[in-house]
């Protein structure tokens, strides 16, 4: 698939530099963070096998491997992002989410896409998400989070990156999934701090 590659070669120093700057410390602050809002969503058994697409700087990566699942990988465009998670413990691949996922039919119990659809070209979104349907074993899960545009801050969400291609509301993320053929067992609107 084609992206503005351009843009994701320094896409941790450009658009991510608190980031960029996040040492261990500052990364096992956000452990309970992560715990919070996703820890009811993952998989109880700790061999399960996730992929974290899109895992930019390996902060859920790093709190998958500390709360104990062990068959755990990453897949990014951006070559900084790759190796911050990297330089963090993690098993990253630096290339695009299709290409990874055509090549792994049926082999991930979870998928994890955070703050990943809205950087997808509109054309390329659904072929993406049918490609992580396939990439699920039988009863497999995928969590996504993306920004809410129904939210009062949505135009800022939508807009504070460059690299976003486009924002979803509820209605618009059940159609998004049910034409790349996900059941959605859940969807909620969850506020930070």
């Amino acid at each position: 698939m084609k992206y503005q590659t351009d843009l994701y070669e320094r896409y941790l120093s450009t658009q991510v530099e608190q980031t960029a700057r996040m040492g261990l410390d500052r990364l096992k602050e956000q452990l309970p963070v992560y715990r919070h809002y996703f820890k009811r969503y993952l998989p109880a058994r700790r061999e399960a096998r996730i992929v974290d697409i899109g895992c930019g700087h390996g902060g859920f990566l790093y709190y998958l491997s500390e709360s104990g699942y062990s068959q755990v990988v990453g897949v990014d465009i951006s070559p900084e992002q790759v190796a911050a998670a990297r330089a963090f413990g993690g098993q990253v691949s630096c290339e695009d989410a299709a290409s990874f996922l055509s090549r792994t039919p049926g082999e991930f119990d979870c998928i994890i896409a955070i703050d990943l659809l809205e950087h997808i070209p509109k054309e390329n979104v659904i072929p993406l998400l049918r490609t992580m349907h396939s990439a699920l074993a039988p009863g497999g899960t995928a969590v996504f989070r993306t920004p809410n545009a129904d939210g009062p801050f949505g135009a800022r969400l939508r807009y504070s990156d460059f690299t976003h291609e486009f924002a979803l509301t509820s209605v618009s993320a059940r159609q998004l999934m049910a034409n790349a053929g996900f059941t959605i067992l859940r969807s909620e609107e969850r506020r930070v701090g």
